[in-house]
């Protein structure tokens, strides 16, 4: 898969809509900038907690 920028990952995880999802992606891709940048792992544990993590009921 290509890799997701990771304004994109945020993005999804907003889009999943819960909070727990959405606070993990801002800590993960904060530390990530932090560190180096562009952080392909930071970005793909934001995409594998948004799958974890069950969707928002509507």
């Amino acid at each position: 898969a290509p890799a997701l920028a990771p304004e994109e990952a945020f993005a999804r995880a907003a889009v999943h809509g819960d909070e727990h999802a959405i606070k993990f992606a801002d800590t993960a891709l904060d530390v990530a900038a932090r560190s180096n940048g562009e952080d392909p792992l930071a970005v793909a544990a934001v995409l594998r907690a948004t799958e974890l993590i069950g969707p928002m009921a509507n």
